[in-house]
């Protein structure tokens, strides 16, 4: 008796010490979503975030391309530490995008960083209408857990990251400061940046806004006191309820 007693004893240990170390590993990977949603936010969140703006300046693009480099290394380690599966692949082949994409304006090529800087007037004197389309394509995000069906929340996903580049290209072909090189120059920033990311997920779905509508109309009708800033967590948000 003594020793299955022992052994009880033994398994009952391993188990708190298994618990509890789940447990900080939760903890440690909430804080590091909380701290990787600031830091991608300083790549792509120009778009949306009143608090963010396009470098309109080398000395700018120069902080924007340092800024991009710690946001990818520490996205990198919570898709290892953090991230299982198909959310893992495509936290790697968002990161791998952001990289290629940057390394355009980031690199020594002073034709294409000045290109970049050259759009910058354009994306911010759109931001007061690209900001409604950003945050329309968050809340959809946010509330995309959320519905009953969930065959419906990727499809939705899909076709709320279709509707979002629409609205945004628009946006910025409706402003009078913007030409249509620099609206271009967005438009492939854009899809550069995330189309083959979200094709991962998004291949089978098509760009349809008759299709689409059928996914939108299951969304609840709330909308959430805080959002995050970066859509791609909303994305993986989707993923932990399948």
């Amino acid at each position: 008796m003594s020793l299955i007693f022992v052994k009880f004893l033994v398994l009952m240990s391993v188990s708190i010490a298994l618990a509890q170390r789940q447990n900080s590993q939760t903890k440690e990977c909430k804080d590091m979503k909380n701290k990787l949603d600031d830091t991608v936010s300083n790549v792509f969140g120009q778009f949306g975030l009143e608090s963010h703006r396009f470098p309109d300046t080398r000395a700018k693009l120069t902080q924007y391309c340092k800024k991009s480099s710690e946001s990818n290394t520490f996205a990198k380690g919570y898709g290892e530490k953090c991230l299982t599966d198909t959310s893992q692949t495509l936290m790697s082949l968002a990161v791998y995008n952001f990289e290629r994409t940057n390394k355009q304006y980031c690199g020594k090529n002073n034709k294409k960083r000045d290109e970049f800087i050259s759009w910058a007037g354009c994306g911010n004197s759109a931001k007061k209408e690209t900001i409604k389309c950003w945050d329309s394509m968050m809340v959809v995000m946010a509330n995309a857990k959320k519905i009953k069906n969930s065959k419906s929340r990727i499809p939705a996903v899909c076709c709320n990251y279709y509707k979002w580049i629409k609205c945004t290209v628009k946006a910025l072909k409706d402003t009078s400061s913007c030409e249509q090189k620099d609206v271009d120059g967005f438009d492939q920033h854009i899809k550069k940046s995330s189309v083959d990311a979200m094709n991962l997920i998004c291949k089978k779905y098509e760009d349809n806004d008759e299709k689409c509508k059928q996914y939108f109309e299951q969304l609840p009708r709330t909308v959430p006191k805080k959002l995050l800033k970066t859509p791609l967590l909303y994305v993986f948000e989707v993923f932990d309820t399948l």
